[in-house]
């Protein structure tokens, strides 16, 4: 607990207002600067993850302790044991990225966790297909994106030199505020297509968590 009360101190915030507030990735607010580079923020998960994920670290590291996982984009930051696949030649540590697609992993997984990455690729269908045929019958994932509500990540808008530009902005089906245009996915309605029993919402840093099953 000592560790937690140092980062809701440092972000100068209650525990309550820092997870009830959604929309802090748009200004980059001192908050945010600390979880991505404070190292008691990495104590606490693992790895340096938007809030969104901190926020599921219990979860998270309990199901990654017990599964052979992908972290799909993760070469910045691994998060738990997981097998990252990325475009990078070298991870976060150093170590040589064996994988570049989920398909040349040779082997099923039970769980693919991702995030802020899927906005970086164009064929979302064809990463939701290959995450499904990779999974065993068992398998669930949790996607973390980039929602509409921060403009500064709209595609078109954000671009990076290391990890390309965004392709799409994301929202949910029950969103009636959302943008109606042909680079919004809304990704609740897409992953249906692919996966069971969804649960998405959204969350702190003006991002969307969706988890399902296979």
């Amino acid at each position: 607990m000592e560790l937690e009360n140092i980062f809701f101190k440092k972000c100068n915030t209650s525990k309550d207002e820092y997870f009830k507030y959604l929309n802090d990735a748009e200004e980059l607010t001192e908050d945010f600067k600390y979880r991505h580079f404070d190292n008691h923020a990495k104590s606490l998960l693992g790895c340096y993850r938007w809030k969104g994920v901190y926020q599921h670290r219990d979860y998270l590291k309990n199901i990654l302790e017990s599964s052979n996982s992908i972290d799909l984009g993760g070469a910045a930051s691994p998060i738990g044991n997981s097998i990252v696949v990325d475009n990078l030649k070298f991870d976060y540590n150093n170590n040589p990225v064996k994988y570049n697609t989920i398909e040349s992993v040779d082997f099923d997984v039970n769980f693919i966790f991702s995030s802020h990455t899927l906005e970086h690729v164009f064929d979302i269908k064809g990463i939701l297909l290959s995450m499904s045929r990779k999974l065993n019958e068992s398998g669930s994932i949790f996607l973390h994106l980039p929602a509409y509500t921060c403009k500064r990540w709209l595609p078109g808008i954000h671009s990076h030199l290391d990890f390309g530009d965004h392709q799409w902005s994301f929202s949910l089906s029950s969103d009636k505020n959302a943008p109606s245009t042909d680079r919004n996915i809304v990704i609740d309605k897409l992953v249906k297509n692919y996966f069971n029993n969804i649960k998405s919402f959204y969350t702190g840093d003006n991002s969307i968590i969706v988890m399902a099953d296979k």
